[in-house]
């Protein structure tokens, strides 16, 4: 270490040393940030409806507010941010339209989702947990919901090609989704028809919960978890972080890891990367395509991307 005219200056191999441990601990920061903040809105959505009582109507405000919240936590940890394949912003009508449906479709669905599989008892009351224990019960849960929805998915695509009146009615209900595939936010993860919500997300999620869901502790919690990873996956921004934030490494260490650029590689060439949470299933069935830096910014229309 020697001295410089602005007073102590530390050697080259400090320098080094300082560099590679604050990128170790670089993961530390947004790891805090993101799960204490989903814990914290778990825990107010439980108080509010624990507040208003036992009913559907508290169950739709918590799913609203938990929803909005989220998003606007992405919007503010976004900012800035570098844009896949230079994405422009979505129009302000675009927002203002996924802000309608977040509210008038989403919650509402979410709501009877849940209500629902507490009334079929699948879905014990809130209690206590461990963090090893949460881990793994809301993995076996994203696994499970993460496989309805590649599969729900990828026939929203297969009914470009089906002639029935109910087959191409689903089939418009996901392309509208898909007409927001220029310009990626946070909120257009809410940009789906009612019918797109229920087959691509109710569906796969009360599969889930009847598979998993007396393994969960607080399902409140997990739905946290859910709602941010769907906005975080249409933020359209560069980003390191995965879909399964309550334990970036699991994915990592099995191979499986999403990122945002996975799923915006589907908005890029729709036959591709259905899945929403790993890459999983996706690769057991042979439609995962890793993430282009040139790829366009949509694929030339919708219908031929999925061989319509």
């Amino acid at each position: 270490m020697g001295a410089g005219r602005g007073g102590l200056r530390l050697a080259p191999k400090q320098v080094q040393q300082g560099k590679i441990a604050k990128r170790n601990l670089g993961w530390l920061r947004p790891f805090l940030l993101v799960n204490g903040f989903l814990v914290a809105l778990a825990s107010a959505v439980d108080r509010l409806e624990a507040a208003m009582g036992p009913s559907f109507l508290a169950c739709l405000a918590a799913c609203a507010l938990r929803d909005a919240f989220v998003v606007l936590f992405l919007d503010v940890a976004t900012a800035g941010k570098a844009r896949l394949n230079d994405r422009a912003r979505p129009s302000r009508s675009q927002v203002k339209d996924a802000w309608r449906r977040l509210f008038l479709v989403a919650a509402p669905v979410d709501a009877i989702t849940l209500c629902l599989a507490r009334h079929l008892g699948w879905v014990g009351a809130p209690r206590p947990t461990s963090y090893l224990r949460f881990v793994a019960a809301s993995f076996c849960f994203e696994v499970c919901f993460d496989l309805g929805h590649y599969w729900t998915h990828r026939f929203a695509h297969a009914c470009a090609r089906r002639r029935s009146g109910i087959a191409k009615a689903f089939f418009n209900a996901h392309a509208a989704h898909h007409a927001h595939a220029s310009g990626l936010a946070p909120v257009l993860a809410y940009a789906q028809a009612p019918l797109d919500v229920v087959v691509c997300n109710a569906l796969p999620a009360l599969a889930a919960l009847a598979a998993t869901g007396r393994l969960l502790d607080s399902v409140t919690l997990v739905w946290a978890y859910k709602a941010y990873v769907e906005a975080a996956g249409h933020a359209g921004c560069e980003s390191r972080a995965t879909s399964f934030p309550q334990c970036v490494w699991l994915p990592r260490y099995l191979g499986i890891a999403l990122r945002t650029a996975d799923h915006d590689a589907h908005h890029g060439a729709a036959a591709v990367n259905f899945a929403k949470r790993f890459t999983l299933w996706d690769r057991v069935f042979g439609t995962y395509a890793t993430p282009s830096p040139n790829a366009p910014l949509r694929a030339p229309s919708f219908e031929k991307s999925v061989g319509g």
